[in-house]
């Protein structure tokens, strides 16, 4: 629940008239005329089928715990959906504000994000809302994984070899490259995220398409909450060595019966050691992840962070 309670009055329904919806729309904003945020979130509670009884104590509340996400609160109530309780779209709205001042600015520009600006943060935070990844663990090490897989917020797309696809060190086209801070690659995948947030290509070259319409955070979430199991991982068993090599090999590719050793470590809680070049977890040896060191040094430095 948000903070403070709701008392709902009975009676009110969509069709109080106009006389009555004016008199409330005065007591939120003293004028017939509101702020631009107030009327957005005015305008997505009464879509959501609340009356103005409740809209009125839902803004009133968010303006006196939560002040600094009211402009995004119509934002919010759209990823949760519109035909939905009000105590989701409650829920939502503290989940926003949990993450608000879990993944701060100052949290992205210490742990070297390369561009961090409002639009980095507001992107970030609707993401982690719109995909349900709200527990702390599993942001830090979705964190971890975008730094590694976009050198830190540099690159939105992958850099493709022609020359490693025509030697078969690759097997998918440069039209479906990965694309993302976690790189979403190969059409088939690609066009199942641009369905999922209610688009359409028309063309081949998804990758480009997503790239040019959807913001990175969008991507990287999608992958970590609906095309892997990261985000369900790391909800279960929380921050540590086990769920970070977990979540790297999830993203970047199993060495062969390495999934099911290290679910059954993560399940019996068993020790990992990170050796010269590969890892060793339940009498089993793997090689690491592409690109470890990198991933190790992200890892170790949100350790401090958070």
């Amino acid at each position: 629940m948000l903070k403070g309670s709701f008392k709902l009055e009975e009676g009110y329904n969509s069709s109080v008239v106009a006389a009555q919806a004016i008199k409330v729309k005065n007591a939120l904003t003293g004028s017939v005329h509101m702020e631009p945020e107030v009327k957005a979130a005015w305008d997505a509670l009464l879509k959501s089928g609340k009356t103005y009884k409740e809209a009125e104590n839902v803004i009133n509340d968010i303006r006196m715990n939560y002040p600094e996400i009211l402009e995004k609160v119509s934002k919010i109530i759209s990823s949760v959906g519109y035909q939905t309780g009000l105590s989701d779209i409650e829920n939502s709205i503290e989940k926003y504000y949990q993450i608000l001042n879990t993944v701060s600015r100052e949290v992205l520009i210490k742990f070297g994000w390369n561009t961090v600006n409002d639009d980095t943060i507001n992107s970030l935070n609707d993401a982690l809302v719109s995909f349900n990844i709200t527990n702390k663990d599993s942001i830090k090490l979705f964190l971890v994984t975008c730094a590694e897989e976009s050198a830190y917020g540099k690159h939105t797309m992958e850099i493709y070899s022609n020359a490693n696809y025509r030697e078969g060190k690759i097997h998918y086209k440069e039209s479906e490259k990965g694309v993302g801070y976690i790189q979403l690659t190969w059409e088939d995948s690609q066009r199942k995220f641009i369905n999922r947030m209610g688009g359409n290509c028309s063309n081949n070259n998804t990758a480009e398409f997503i790239d040019r319409n959807y913001e990175p955070w969008y991507v990287s979430a999608y992958v970590w909450d609906e095309l892997k199991d990261c985000n369900k991982i790391c909800e279960q068993y929380g921050f540590n060595d086990l769920t970070f090599v977990y979540t790297q090999y999830e993203i970047n590719g199993w060495p062969k019966g390495a999934k099911s050793v290290l679910k059954e470590a993560l399940f019996n809680g068993d020790n990992i050691q990170f050796l010269d070049n590969s890892i060793e977890v339940g009498g089993y040896e793997f090689r690491f992840p592409n690109g470890w060191n990198e991933r190790v040094n992200a890892y170790n430095k949100m350790k401090s962070l958070f």
